[in-house]
């Protein structure tokens, strides 16, 4: 009993604040889980009866994150104060992958405040907004595993990297939306070297897209691709510079192949067996999610590095195809307007393919039912509509992906392995 107690109170992140800053750590939990991911907070997560300081210990000691709240109120928090001095004592032990990422909630400028994290990179909450912030927290969570067709990975074409979409399970992806996908996949799958954009509004899932190109690229396609996902966050650090993307594609490279050197060595490398097919950040950027340097940054890197580094290693060996995909709330903004400018004037510029690919559209009935009718179990004619009618009252205001998914578990009973 005691033993399952303790995975009930494991979550990925654990967020630590002062008990006066418990409405924004509660708002910032939401967005987590709304991305997928399980966040342990002691407003919540401490049952009346428990042993209060044995249910924190164990918590943080089954997170993957300690995403640690600061503000003026840190300062006289004793409970914070004993979760941060935790956290540091497991991040220093031997072998901890334990991340810590301190969240600022307002501009504090006394030293004492977050004593002991000025080495982890902030997370400027106040600038950024809870929504913005809890999908940075998300990102430096990972994972960082190999794709089909990676040497650790085992058969081409094995399961994908895992992504927020597999709270989803695999439905959100057996989902056909040929309308849309067929030509996607048909670009990304092109014999020459290009730079892609994707782009789509929010509640689409964009962060779907590479978990369901790995998963549907034809056998013999997957059996020469090969995927690498360029982080945006490498240590908690995100690049502010091009030559900072670089150094990220150096990482994911360089993790692939256990190797290390130049960009456009370890690039013409990786493409002498097979084609490379570059996945910069595994999740869709959007406005608020990079701050003014952050975003002259990837600017620069899609002007400038991104087309001049695919040109230079391509050369003599099989193509180099990169996608990098931008979301929005319902209309494509300023943010993918200029990052579609920049790469398409950069790649233009040394002769490299540039496409804007078709924006992501919204879910259609007649999608979700292509997939009912290809489910080995047929649901009977009275699901299919109440499946129909409940799908029609969602698309009578702006409808999200993850409803109709939601939707389809709990009517049917998806189950991951299905």
């Amino acid at each position: 009993m005691a033993e399952e107690r303790t995975q009930e109170r494991t979550r990925e992140i654990f967020v630590s604040c002062s008990g006066q800053d418990r409405e924004v750590a509660a708002e910032l939990v939401g967005e987590l889980e709304k991305l997928g991911r399980t966040a342990f907070i002691f407003t919540r997560d401490i049952p009346a009866a428990a042993e209060w300081e044995r249910t924190l210990v164990e918590a943080l000691q089954g997170a993957r994150l300690v995403a640690v709240l600061l503000s003026s109120h840190t300062l006289k928090a004793h409970y914070q104060g004993e979760e941060i001095r935790i956290a540091i004592g497991i991040h220093r032990r031997e072998g901890s992958s334990l991340l810590l990422a301190p969240v600022l909630l307002e501009r504090v400028t006394d030293p004492r405040v977050g004593f002991g994290l000025s080495g982890f990179q902030q997370i400027d909450l106040s600038a950024l907004g809870v929504a913005a912030t809890a999908r940075q927290l998300a990102e430096l969570l990972g994972p960082d595993q190999p794709g089909p067709g990676d040497p650790e990975s085992g058969e081409p074409g094995s399961e994908p990297p895992h992504t927020v979409g597999d709270v989803f399970h695999r439905a959100a992806l057996k989902i056909d939306r040929s309308d849309q996908w067929a030509p996607i996949l048909a670009n990304a799958a092109s014999e020459t070297s290009a730079v892609f954009l994707l782009h789509g509004p929010k509640q689409q899932n964009l962060d779907l897209f590479s978990a369901r190109l790995q998963l549907y690229l034809p056998a013999e396609s997957q059996r020469h691709l090969r995927f690498c996902p360029v982080p945006l966050a490498v240590n908690g650090i995100r690049p502010r510079t091009g030559a900072g993307w670089e150094t990220h594609l150096v990482h994911a490279l360089s993790r692939q192949g256990r190797r290390s050197g130049r960009a456009v060595d370890l690039l013409r490398e990786a493409a002498r067996k097979q084609s490379l097919f570059l996945i910069v950040n595994r999740l869709p950027i959007g406005a608020g999610d990079l701050d003014e340097a952050q975003q002259e940054g990837l600017e620069e890197f899609l002007s400038q590095n991104l087309p001049r580094l695919i040109v230079e290693a391509s050369k003599g060996v099989h193509p180099i195809r990169a996608l990098f995909a931008t979301h929005y709330d319902t209309e494509a903004d300023s943010l993918t307007e200029r990052l579609d400018e920049k790469a398409l004037g950069g790649c233009n510029a040394v002769g490299l393919r540039y496409q804007r690919l078709p924006a992501v559209k919204a879910l259609q009935w007649s999608d979700v039912e292509s997939y009912l009718f290809s489910r080995p179990k047929r649901p009977p004619k009275r699901v299919f509509r109440r499946l129909e009618e409940c799908f029609d009252r969602l698309a009578e205001n702006d409808l999200q992906f993850r409803d109709v998914i939601e939707l389809l578990e709990r009517e049917l009973g998806d189950e991951p392995n299905e």
